[in-house]
């Protein structure tokens, strides 16, 4: 009984300071609560999803077959691995498809739900439909909805060798390994009719998709390599495909970076939390000593008063923390609109109890143990001393910056004898400003790389204006052509085909007719780019994963022939997982003739639209496919940018409302303990404005000092640090932009906004009034 009494007279008497306790607490539940939610909610999402559409282990397609490989070759090559599987006939085209404000350039099968509708494995589901729209109709992969702005009833144009084919969308479908451009392979369905007609004009691009259940204990991946090889053996065809593995990584890309952004974050406000209990129990005893001691003296123990302290404290997290638990749900369905945008499958937020739990329960046990700690001060105090301790008259402190030697104006000087007499206040201010400043750097890197000024030199393994493919029979005529127009410069042959390692691990592979031409030559990080026929260079991540080293040899297989090339340096990108390598097109030679290659060229061009129109009225049938790259990063990379933008506001309102709360929890404290100063100072003709110009500054020094060394320190460290997130999709040397001119900008508006809310929490200092202080007295 006596602890609740206690409890409640020291909440009663701390309004303010307990309000701003449960504040911080709500934002740090906030951020940790959406973290969670990802964690039990979205993610477990992905293997649900994965299970009722019964995707298979692989997915894989065959196309360009000539031999025309009937269901029974799949059900027999490798037959001891298989459990079962589906086989579905179809096109297969890569182009430029329109995807939200750009473009995406995925591998698209057509089929029709005719087709699929049947299949156990690898499921195809309608989401949603329009059924009045009767023929000439598409269904498109729910991404093209979550993220790429289609409708049902708008147009969709598909584009096949020579010519562009129109059809209205009737609705969306869901397919696990084929409804994410994440992939590179999305499915479409068209009506019978129109399938049918385009099957019959363009043989070349005749697929089969064929979706695998394998055997318990059987390697997805490795099945799906070796099953390449012997695909390769029987026919010369392109073989593209994914595992569920992978498609639950591609997935689940964006809320990969999301999770490790909000646990950080949350992080560096647990660590303000810790700061500011200690600073308020600290306060707390300072200031009732002398009720403290009174207490002992009435008979109450230590335990009951530290006991009150904990109910308190306790009162002020569970109000906190579930607020912070309650409010993250509207906070959930705009991340999870970010989230689906990439996800690619219908999700909708719910209620995660484990998330609930582990966030209420984490966030009381940490406040409980910091008021454990924070309050065994209270066992040393003895009530005749705590009594006596009312007297500060004669503290015999060091006079810092004495008024009679000072060369400082009178208010910058009570500004700087403030700081040094509030010495622990400020050391907190400037902790809490670094690290709140490390997150807004982080931010601004993350808006500048991703949002503002794409850093291609990392995401992708080459830039361009324009690609262009055509047949084989007209390469060298196109080639030829390119390089004649005054407008076009660094044209080159660049094609990526899949090939496999010795050890059975699928590699990327870019084949390039001249290194030098490459836009790209940041891409290798380490050693140098291949020049020779015998030489490669490999991505770091596969060379880390496989124990490379520059100098080393790698044995590569296409078809029925292999060959041991040189390591000559590593590359690095976010895509194919990390597993890529790039060789000339005379070292690739080795193990297949890339004369019967069709012509795939990529330049550069300030009129690429232009370009496009002259090789279609030039070459007609004969080009395959267009593309232009500007466009397609900004399709590929808008969920990024969308990130990027989310997280820099999010960073910048937690940071001034953090602020916020932590100066005013440090100047309730500072202008309490000086009331009576102040009282004093007014007498002697100072003004309330000066005095609050006066608090103010004291606290500048800290926040300016905070946010220049942590502005110097972010800096030297971002690239590390986001090194460290991006090395699980493959960047192993961070070359991020540090966008200085924007940091600066961000720290001068930092201190502004520090004094101006200083200044203002000063307001307080108003009320002070000598009279009343002497009658209390």
């Amino acid at each position: 009984m006596k602890e609740l009494l206690l409890t409640k007279s020291n909440l009663r008497k701390s309004r303010g300071i307990s309000i701003g306790i449960s504040l911080l607490i709500l934002f740090l539940s906030l951020l940790l609560s959406a973290a969670l939610i990802i964690v039990f909610d979205f993610l477990p999402d992905v293997d649900k999803q994965r299970e009722r559409l019964n995707a298979g282990d692989t997915t894989v397609l065959v196309t360009n077959n000539k031999i025309d490989l009937d269901e029974a070759y799949f059900r027999n090559t490798l037959k001891d691995d298989i459990n079962d599987l589906s086989y579905t006939k179809g096109l297969g085209i890569q182009y430029e498809v329109k995807y939200g404000s750009g473009s995406v350039t995925p591998f698209v099968f057509i089929a029709s739900y005719d087709r699929v509708k049947e299949n156990k494995i690898g499921k195809t589901e309608i989401i949603d439909e329009d059924t009045s729209i009767t023929s000439n109709y598409i269904y498109l992969a729910y991404q093209f909805y979550s993220g790429g702005g289609f409708k049902i009833g708008d147009d969709f144009t598909i584009k096949m060798p020579g010519k562009d084919y129109t059809y209205k969308v009737r609705g969306f479908v869901n397919n696990y390994n084929l409804g994410t451009y994440n992939n590179s392979l999305l499915i479409v369905l068209l009506d019978n009719q129109s399938l049918e007609s385009l099957e019959g004009l363009y043989q070349d691009n005749k697929t089969i998709s064929v979706d695998y259940i394998l055997n318990e204990g059987v390697n997805a991946y490795k099945f799906t390599t070796r099953l390449t090889k012997e695909i390769y053996k029987t026919v010369r065809c392109q073989v593209l495909s994914t595992t569920s593995d992978n498609t639950a990584s591609n997935r689940t890309f964006t809320s990969t970076i999301f999770i490790v952004s909000l646990f950080v974050t949350a992080a560096i406000l647990a660590f303000v939390v810790i700061l500011m209990i200690s600073n308020v129990i600290s306060n707390y005893i300072k200031q009732n000593m002398k009720n403290i001691g009174a207490l002992k003296a009435m008979g109450y123990t230590s335990s009951t008063i530290k006991l009150a302290l904990i109910l308190q404290f306790g009162i002020l997290t569970l109000v906190g923390a579930l607020l912070g638990s309650g409010l993250v749900y509207l906070l959930m369905q705009l991340i999870a609109t970010a989230l689906v945008s990439q996800y690619g499958m219908p999700y909708s937020v719910s209620f995660s109890f484990p998330a609930f739990i582990i966030c209420i329960v984490s966030v009381l046990v940490l406040i409980f143990l910091l008021v454990l700690l924070f309050t065994r001060k209270i066992n040393k105090i003895e009530p005749i001393v705590a009594l006596k301790d009312g007297v500060e008259n004669h503290n015999f402190k060091r006079n810092v910056i004495p008024f009679s030697k000072s060369r400082f104006g009178l208010n910058v000087t009570l500004a700087l004898k403030s700081l040094f007499n509030n010495i622990r206040q400020h050391i907190t201010t400037f902790i809490v400003v670094f690290l709140l400043t490390f997150g807004g750097v982080i931010a601004f890197v993350m808006l500048e790389n991703f949002g503002v000024n794409i850093n291609l030199s990392m995401l992708t393994f080459e830039t361009a204006n324009g690609v262009v493919s055509c047949d084989k029979e007209t390469k060298d005529e196109l080639y030829q052509y390119l390089n004649s127009r005054d407008d076009v410069s660094s044209c080159k042959f660049l094609v990526s085909i899949s090939v496999i390692d010795g050890n059975d691990v699928e590699l990327t592979t870019y084949i390039i007719d001249d290194i030098n031409k490459l836009n790209n030559k940041e891409v290798c990080y380490s050693g140098r780019l291949p020049i020779y026929d015998n030489e490669i260079a490999v991505s770091g991540k596969y060379a880390k994963e496989e124990g490379y080293s520059v100098g080393d040899s790698v044995v590569l297989c296409y078809g029925n022939k292999t060959y041991s090339y040189l390591i000559t340096g590593f590359i690095q990108s976010t895509n194919n997982g990390g597993h890529e390598s790039v060789i000339e097109v005379k070292a690739f030679n080795r193990i297949c003739d890339t004369a019967t290659f069709p012509g795939y060229y990529w330049f550069n061009t300030n009129n690429t639209q232009e370009v496009f129109n002259d090789i279609k009225a030039k070459f007609g049938d004969h080009i395959t496919s267009t593309m232009d790259f500007d466009a397609t990063v900004v399709g590929s990379l808008q969920v990024f940018k969308g990130i990027a933008w989310g997280m820099m506001f999010m960073v910048l309102g937690l940071t001034i409302g953090v602020i916020v709360l932590v100066l005013y929890l440090l100047m309730k404290t500072m202008i309490y303990e000086k009331r009576f100063d102040y009282g004093i100072l007014k007498s002697l003709g100072y003004t309330s404005k000066d005095l609050m110009i006066q608090n103010a500054l004291s606290f500048m020094p800290a926040i300016i000092l905070g946010t220049i060394l942590s502005l110097i320190v972010s800096s030297i460290l971002a690239n590390p640090y986001l090194t460290l997130i991006m090395s699980i999709f493959g960047i192993m040397k961070g070359t991020f932009t540090i966008p200085v001119l924007s940091i600066i900008i961000m720290g001068i508006c930092q201190i502004a906004i520090s004094f101006g809310i200083a200044y203002l929490l000063s307001g307080r200092i108003k009320k002070v009034e000598p009279y009343k202080l002497l009658i209390a007295e």
